[in-house]
C-alpha cells in the first residue's frame, strides 16, 4: 500500500477512531448527565411530595385550629355543655380527620367530649404536651397515643411507642378563656387518616413518608413499620433545621440502600415532613437506556448516531413535556385558584390532567387522587344513562353543554351542580381537551325548594281557607284570591279572578260599595277594620261578611296595593236578630211565658201571662209556679214531669191550673231547659196558651167523630176500633165474637113513599129498639144508610148468638108509628165468628159479614145467614192462582215445546205443533192441564193464546233465518175465538211478524170447546182462510156436537185424539171409531192426523187405515225450540212404515 494509501487509512483509522472513541465519550457524558437529572428530578419530585404532604398537614391542623376556635363555648352550665356536644358531633360528621373533641376543666377532667365515653376522665396533658403558659392561646400538638380515643388509650414514649399495626391517635389542644375561667379544647386526630393520604399518593406505592415533631418523636409515617412516638432524634438531627427549614439529598438507607430525601418544616407548627423514596426506582429508567446505548453501540456506529439522534429528540420532547407542565402549572396558578368554581380539565380521552382548589372544596377529591381518572367518578347514581348519552351526542355535535345534574361527593354525600362543558382545540382543529365549569347550587335548589314549598302553601292557603282573603294592586284589581270567593262570584278557581276589577267579579251595587271603601286606603293609606257589608252567595242568597283592608307599601312609602279578609258573620248577624226577635215575642207574645231558676222561683212572666193567670209580674216575681196548682194532679204526675224536665230537657203537655180569680183552667204547657256554656241548666221557660174553650169543643167534636148523628149509635170509626179490642180479648180465651152485618129490606120504599124524613124517623126508632135487643157488653154501630153492624161478644159458639139474631129480626120487624101510618121493614144479617183457622183482621171480618149477608137477601130476606170460610177460601185460591199464572206470563216463565208431525209414509216432516209448558222456579216444569183448566173460562185465557201466538210466529221466523221452514200448529181457546174481533186480532199479530207466511199458520181449535155463537165463530174462521191462515180440529170425537162442528166450521184437517190411538189394536170400539172418522174425514174431504201414536204397531195400523198424518212419543217428545232443527234433519220414518201391508178390512 502506498504511503498515501496508508496515511489515507490511517487517517481513516485515526478518524473512525477518534469519531467512536468521541462517540464513546460523548455516550459516556451523556449517561452521566442523564443520571444525575434523573437523580435530580427524584429530588425535586421528594421536595414536591414533601411540600405538598407539608402543606396537607399544615392546612389541616389549621382548619382544626380554626374549628377550635369557632366552637369555644359560652358557659359551662349543663345546658351549655348539652349544647357543645351536639356542636362537636356535628363537626365530627363534617370532618373525617378527627376521632373527637372534648373540653377540659382547669383540673385536667373532660367535662363535654363528642365521645360520651370520655366524659369524666382526667387527661394530663404535661405528661404528653410541650409546656406552655396557660394564659397563652395557642395550638399545641402532643405525642401520639396508642389506643382510638382517650377513654381506651394511653400516651406512648419512645421507650413504649405505639404497635406498627395498633390504632392510636394524635392529641392535640388549645387553651379557651371561659368566662373568667381557662378551660383546653382537646382534639383527637385520627393519623390513620393522613397516612392514607400521603401512602395514596406515593409513586408506585414506594417511597416512605416521615412526620416528626422538633423533638424527632414520630407522629406518624407510611412505613409498614413505623411506630407513631418512637425517637428519631439523630436522623431529625442529620436535617439542621436549625439552618434551614427544607431541603433534599441522597441518604444511605438499610431498607432501600441509597434513598433520595426531602424534608419541610412547618411555618406554624412544630413538625418536619421527610420523604424518601428508593434512589434504584429513580435510575430505573436510566439503567434501561445505559443497556439500549450499550447494545445499540455494539452494531455500527450508524446506529449509534440514529440512537444519538433519537436520544436527542427525546430529550427535546421530555423538555416540551416539561415546558407544557409548568404551562399547565400556571394556568393552576392563575385561573384554578382564583376560581370560586370547580374546573376540570381533562385529555381527549377525558381523563383527568388538572383540577383547581375549588374542586377539592366542592367534591372533597384532591387532585392527586383524581389525576388520570374519567369524571364519571362523581356521578351520583341519580341519572339514567339515556341522559348521558344524550349529554356527550350534543358536546360531540356542538362543542359545548350547559345544564344541572346531581353529583356525588367523596364521602358520599349527593350535592346539585349546574356545569359547563367545553372543547378545547389545537390550531389545527384537532380535540385537545375538555374543560368543565361545576358549581355547587345545592343551597340554591334549597332556597328555590323553600319558595317552592312557600307559594304551595300559599295556593293551598287560598285553596283551603273558609274566609275571603285578597290582594289588589293600586288599580284596585285582584292579584291574588281565595278560592271561596271565586266560588261566591260564580268563577271555577281563583285563578280566573287575577286582573279583574270589582265591577267584573261583583253586581254593580255592591262592586260600588266597595270601591268606595277602598278610595281612603289608596288615598292616604288608611286601613279598614272590621266593616259589616253585605254580599251574595253563589244562590244568590244575601249574606254578611265583616272585612278589614291593610294597604300595603312599596320601598318608597307608597301605597302599592292592599291587603283584605272578609268573614261571613251571617249566622252571628241572624243571631242578633233572633235574640232581639226573641225578646219581641216574648212581649208580644199572646202565650204566657214564664222564666224560673232551677229552684223554680220565677224571675220574668210576659204579658200574656197576667192576661191568662189574673196575676200581674210583681205579683209573682220570687214565688214558686205551685201558686197556679188547681188540684186536679197528683204528687206522681208533677214528679214525672221534673224526671222528663232531667232527663229530656223539656216537657209538652196538658195540665189544669187555677187563675188569681180562683177559676179553674186547661192549658197546653210546654217546659224547655235552657243550659249555660257547660251544658248545665240554667233556667227553665215555660210557654203555655188557655186551651178551656178547644177543651170543651175537642170534646164535643169528640163525639161526632166517633157517633152517628142520627142515631147516636157508634159510627164506622168508633165501631173499628172496638172490634179490634173485643178482637184482642177473645185471643187465648176459649170464647168467641160475633160479626153481624145488617141491612134493612124494603127500606127504599119507606123513604119514596114518605119521604126522608119518615126514614130518619124510622131509623132512629129502629135503633133504640136493636140496642135494647142486645147485651150490656155488645156493640150495635150504623155504618151508613140502613146498613148496621153489630159485634156479639163473650160467645162459646155460632148456637149461642142466635137468639140475640132472633132478638134483631124481631126488632126490626116491629112497626113505627109516623103521622098515623105504620113504617115497616125487615132485615136481613151476614154472621161470621172469630177466631177462625186464618188470620184475619177488622176489616175482613165485616166483608165477610157482608158477604153472608147479600147471601140471606138471596135466600129470601128476614133471616140471616153464617159466613161459609171454605167456600170464600176457594174463591180466595182460584184468585190467587191467577194472578200467579198472570206474573209468570209477565217475567218469561212461560216456555214453548214443539212437537213434531209427521208423514209416516214418506217420512216428510210436515209441521210442528206449539205446547206451551210453565217453567215454575219452585215446582220445576208444569204441564199444560195443571194450569190451564184454570184459566179456561178467563179473560187470561185470551192474553195467555196470544202470548203462545206470537212466541211461535217469533220462533217460526228464527227458524226460517236459520234454513227451516216448518209449519206450525197453535191451539187456541174457545175465549179468544169467540171475540167480536178476532179476525183483526189475528191479523194484528201476522203484521208483527211479516217474515212468517200465514199459510204455514195452523190453528187448532179443541172440540172439547163449547161455541156458543158457531155462525159468528165460523164466519171468523172464514175470514182467516181467505189470508191463509188453516184450520184444525182438535181432539176430534171427545166434545160437543163433533158432526156439527165438522159441518159447519171450515177447517181442513181433523185431529183423532190420543184416547182413541191408545187401544185400537185391542179395543174393537176404538178400531170402528177411527175407521168412521177415517171415512168421515173422506167424506167432508179432510185430512186426519193422529195424535198419541206411541208405538211402530200404531203407526203401521193407522197408515192401513189411510192416516198417514201422525204425531206422538214414537215419533218425539215435545221438544225445546233449539232442538228442533237438528232432530228435522236426522229424523227417518221406520222400516216398517215404508212399506206398509194393505188397508185393513
Amino acid at each position: 500500500m502506498s504511503s498515501r494509501g496508508l496515511q489515507l487509512r490511517r487517517a481513516f483509522i485515526a478518524g473512525f477512531a477518534l469519531f467512536v472513541l468521541s462517540t464513546l465519550a460523548l455516550s459516556a457524558y451523556s449517561l452521566w448527565r442523564l443520571r444525575a437529572e434523573a437523580i435530580a428530578n427524584g429530588l425535586q419530585h421528594a421536595a414536591l411530595q414533601t411540600h405538598s404532604f407539608e402543606d396537607f398537614l399544615t392546612q389541616s391542623l389549621l382548619v382544626t385550629e380554626q374549628a377550635a376556635v369557632t366552637m369555644t363555648p359560652t358557659g359551662t352550665t349543663p345546658a351549655e355543655l348539652q349544647r357543645l356536644q351536639h356542636t362537636f358531633a356535628a363537626a365530627l360528621r363534617q370532618t373525617p380527620s378527627f376521632r373527637s373533641l372534648s373540653l377540659q376543666d382547669e383540673s385536667g377532667r373532660i367535662v363535654a367530649s363528642s365521645n360520651p365515653a370520655n366524659i369524666g376522665i382526667t387527661v394530663g396533658t404535661q405528661a404528653y404536651l410541650p409546656p406552655a403558659a396557660p394564659a397563652q392561646e395557642i395550638f399545641r400538638i402532643g405525642q401520639a397515643w396508642s389506643g382510638r380515643d382517650f377513654a381506651n388509650g394511653q400516651p406512648s414514649t419512645p421507650q413504649n411507642p405505639v404497635a406498627a399495626d395498633a390504632q392510636g391517635f394524635i392529641p392535640v389542644t388549645r387553651s379557651v378563656a371561659v368566662g373568667e375561667r381557662r378551660l383546653t379544647l382537646l382534639v383527637a386526630i385520627n393519623p390513620d387518616y393522613f397516612a392514607s393520604h400521603l401512602a395514596d399518593i406515593l409513586d408506585n406505592g414506594d417511597g416512605v413518608v416521615e412526620v416528626l415533631l422538633y423533638d424527632g418523636t414520630l407522629l406518624l409515617g407510611t412505613a409498614a413499620d413505623a411506630r407513631a412516638g418512637a425517637s428519631y432524634a439523630q436522623t431529625l438531627g442529620e436535617l439542621q433545621l436549625n439552618k434551614v427549614e427544607s431541603g433534599s439529598f441522597e441518604q444511605p438507607s438499610q431498607e432501600a440502600g441509597t434513598a433520595l430525601t426531602a424534608f419541610r418544616a412547618s411555618r406554624l407548627y412544630p413538625f418536619v415532613v421527610i420523604t424518601r423514596l428508593p434512589r434504584d426506582h429513580t435510575l430505573q429508567k436510566w439503567r434501561t437506556e445505559v443497556k439500549t446505548l450499550v447494545g445499540t453501540l455494539v452494531p455500527t456506529l450508524l446506529v449509534i448516531a440514529m440512537l444519538a439522534t433519537a436520544f436527542y429528540r427525546r430529550q427535546m420532547e421530555a423538555a416540551a413535556q416539561r415546558a407544557e407542565a409548568e404551562r399547565l402549572l400556571r394556568i393552576n396558578a392563575t385561573v384554578f385558584d382564583a376560581s370560586s368554581e370547580s374546573i376540570i380539565i381533562t385529555d381527549a380521552n377525558a381523563n383527568i390532567i388538572s383540577v383547581n382548589a375549588a374542586f377539592t372544596r366542592i367534591t372533597g377529591h384532591t387532585e392527586q387522587e383524581v389525576l388520570g381518572r374519567n369524571p364519571r367518578l362523581l356521578a351520583s347514581g341519580v341519572h339514567e344513562k339515556s341522559f348521558y348519552a344524550s349529554l356527550w351526542n350534543e358536546l360531540v355535535t356542538t362543542g359545548r353543554w350547559r345544564g344541572q345534574m346531581v353529583n356525588r361527593r367523596k364521602d358520599g354525600t349527593l350535592f346539585d351542580a349546574e356545569l359547563s362543558i367545553s372543547i378545547s382545540r389545537d390550531g389545527h382543529g384537532r380535540l385537545q381537551h375538555y374543560v368543565g365549569v361545576i358549581a355547587d347550587i345545592t343551597e340554591r335548589k334549597k332556597n328555590e325548594s323553600r319558595v317552592l314549598e312557600l307559594n304551595r302553601d300559599f295556593v293551598s292557603f287560598l285553596d283551603n281557607t273558609s274566609d275571603f282573603v285578597y290582594f289588589k294592586d293600586r288599580n284596585s284589581r285582584f292579584r291574588f284570591a281565595s278560592q271561596t270567593l271565586a266560588n261566591i262570584t260564580g268563577h271555577a278557581h281563583w285563578r280566573e279572578l287575577i286582573g279583574k276589577h270589582d265591577l267584573e267579579v261583583f253586581p254593580p251595587e255592591t262592586a260600588r260599595i266597595y270601591h268606595a271603601e277602598e278610595q281612603p286606603i289608596f288615598r292616604d293609606g288608611t286601613p279598614l277594620l272590621n266593616q259589616v257589608d253585605p254580599y251574595f252567595d253563589a244562590s244568590g242568597n244575601k249574606r254578611w261578611a265583616s272585612t278589614s283592608k291593610w294597604p300595603l307599601f312599596d320601598a318608597e312609602g307608597k301605597v302599592e296595593g292592599l291587603f283584605g279578609i272578609s268573614r261571613d258573620i251571617t249566622t252571628h248577624k241572624l243571631n242578633e236578630e233572633k235574640l232581639e226577635l226573641a225578646a219581641s215575642v216574648f212581649h208580644n207574645s199572646r202565650e204566657g211565658i214564664t222564666i224560673t231558676r232551677t229552684d223554680g222561683t220565677i224571675v220574668d212572666v210576659n204579658e200574656a201571662f197576667t192576661t191568662i193567670t189574673g196575676y200581674s209580674r210583681d205579683e209573682v216575681l220570687g214565688k214558686n209556679p205551685r201558686l197556679l196548682s188547681s188540684g186536679r194532679h197528683n204528687a206522681a204526675h208533677y214528679a214525672s214531669m221534673w224526671q222528663s224536665l232531667i232527663n229530656k230537657g223539656h216537657w209538652y203537655g196538658e195540665i189544669w191550673n187555677r187563675r188569681k180569680s180562683g177559676e179553674v183552667y186547661a192549658e197546653m204547657l210546654t217546659i224547655t231547659t235552657v243550659p249555660d256554656a257547660q251544658g248545665k241548666p240554667l233556667h227553665y221557660v215555660a210557654l203555655f196558651s188557655d186551651i178551656t174553650t178547644a177543651k170543651v169543643h175537642e170534646q164535643q167534636l169528640e163525639h161526632i167523630a166517633h157517633y152517628d148523628a142520627l142515631t147516636n149509635l157508634p159510627n164506622r170509626v168508633l165501631l173499628a176500633d172496638r172490634l179490634k179490642q173485643a178482637m184482642l180479648q177473645v185471643q187465648g180465651r176459649a170464647q168467641r165474637l160475633a160479626v153481624v152485618f145488617l141491612d134493612l129490606d124494603g127500606f127504599k120504599a119507606v123513604n119514596d113513599a114518605h119521604g126522608h124524613e119518615a126514614g130518619d124517623h124510622l131509623l132512629a126508632a129502629l135503633a133504640i129498639r136493636m140496642k135494647a135487643a142486645l147485651r150490656e157488653g155488645d156493640t150495635l154501630a150504623r155504618i151508613g144508610g140502613d146498613e148496621f153492624v153489630a159485634v156479639l161478644v163473650d160467645l162459646l159458639d155460632a148456637t149461642e148468638s142466635m137468639p140475640m139474631l132472633n132478638r134483631l129480626l124481631a126488632a126490626a120487624c116491629e112497626p113505627v108509628q109516623w103521622n098515623g101510618a105504620a113504617l115497616q121493614v125487615s132485615a136481613s144479617l151476614g154472621v161470621t165468628l172469630y177466631p177462625q183457622d186464618e188470620e184475619l183482621d177488622a176489616d175482613q171480618l165485616q166483608r165477610q159479614a157482608d158477604q153472608a149477608m147479600y147471601q140471606a137477601k138471596v135466600s129470601g130476606k128476614n133471616g140471616y145467614h153464617f159466613f161459609d170460610a171454605t167456600h170464600d177460601r176457594h174463591v180466595r185460591d182460584h184468585h190467587e192462582s191467577m194472578e200467579r199464572i198472570r206474573y209468570a206470563l209477565a217475567t218469561n216463565e212461560m216456555v214453548l215445546h214443539y212437537q213434531p208431525k209427521v208423514n209416516m209414509r214418506t217420512g216428510e216432516v210436515v209441521g210442528a205443533e206449539a205446547l206451551i209448558r210453565w217453567q215454575h222456579p219452585d215446582r220445576g216444569m208444569l204441564a199444560p192441564a195443571v194450569f190451564l183448566p184454570l184459566v179456561e173460562n178467563h179473560a187470561l185465557a185470551v192474553e195467555l193464546d196470544e202470548w203462545v201466538m206470537h212466541t211461535a210466529l217469533q220462533q217460526m221466523q228464527t227458524w226460517l233465518d236459520g234454513g227451516l221452514e216448518l209449519p206450525v200448529s197453535i191451539n187456541v181457546g174457545a175465549r179468544l175465538l169467540q171475540q167480536h174481533d178476532f179476525v183483526q186480532r189475528i191479523q194484528t199479530i201476522l203484521a208483527a211478524h211479516p217474515g212468517v207466511d200465514p199459510r204455514n199458520v195452523e190453528l187448532e181449535v179443541l172440540e172439547t170447546s163449547a161455541l156458543l155463537d158457531i155462525d159468528r165463530v165460523s164466519w171468523s174462521m172464514q175470514e182467516c182462510r181467505d189470508f191463509g191462515v188453516k184450520f184444525a180440529l182438535d181432539d176430534f170425537g171427545t166434545g160437543y156436537s163433533s158432526l156439527a162442528y165438522v159441518k159447519r166450521l171450515p177447517v181442513t184437517q181433523l185431529k183423532i185424539d190420543q184416547s182413541f190411538v191408545r187401544d185400537m189394536l185391542v179395543d174393537k170400539d176404538d178400531m170402528a171409531i177411527l175407521r168412521a172418522v177415517m171415512g168421515l174425514a173422506t167424506a167432508f174431504q179432510q185430512e186426519v192426523i193422529a195424535e198419541g201414536v206411541e208405538t211402530a204397531e200404531q203407526g203401521l195400523a193407522l197408515m192401513q187405515l189411510g192416516c198417514d198424518f201422525a204425531q206422538g212419543y214414537f215419533i218425539s217428545r215435545p221438544l225445546p225450540a233449539q232442538a228442533v232443527p237438528l232432530w228435522a234433519q236426522n229424523w227417518r220414518s221406520d222400516p216398517a212404515w215404508r212399506t206398509p201391508e194393505p188397508s185393513l178390512p
